[in-house]
């Protein structure tokens, strides 16, 4: 199944077409517990999640931080967003002024809870 994502939704992160950025977020976010043969493909899925924070459609961005919240979750992943916690959290905190979505909300609390040495000095 790995390679099925990899070979056709993966390329989709890229999509200049908002909607179908989306949809790939929100697809591996239903998936976010596939046990990952290929450790390239999370931090590729990673990366690109952090790159589509900074989306200009509203909709791909917030679908992106809500999705991170569910790859907290895997240890392995964890050590991956490590560095990048605190300007994930800044784009949260800046989407939440545009949006006030209840999972951006849940997905701050699984940051302060996850990165707490991260996110306060």
């Amino acid at each position: 199944m790995e390679n099925v994502f990899i070979e056709f939704y993966l390329p989709e992160f890229d999509s200049v077409i908002p909607i179908l950025r989306f949809s790939t977020i929100k697809l591996y976010e239903d998936y976010y517990k596939l046990k990952f043969a290929n450790e390239d493909h999370r931090k590729e899925i990673i990366k690109k999640l952090l790159i589509n924070l900074e989306h200009n459609h509203i909709a791909v961005r917030t679908q992106s931080a809500i999705s991170v919240r569910y790859f907290v979750k895997s240890d392995k992943t964890i050590e991956l967003l490590r560095p990048y916690v605190p300007n994930i959290v800044d784009k949260i905190l800046k989407m939440l002024q545009e949006n006030e979505h209840e999972d951006l909300i849940l997905t701050l609390q699984e940051f302060v809870n996850s990165f707490t040495n991260e996110i306060i000095p």
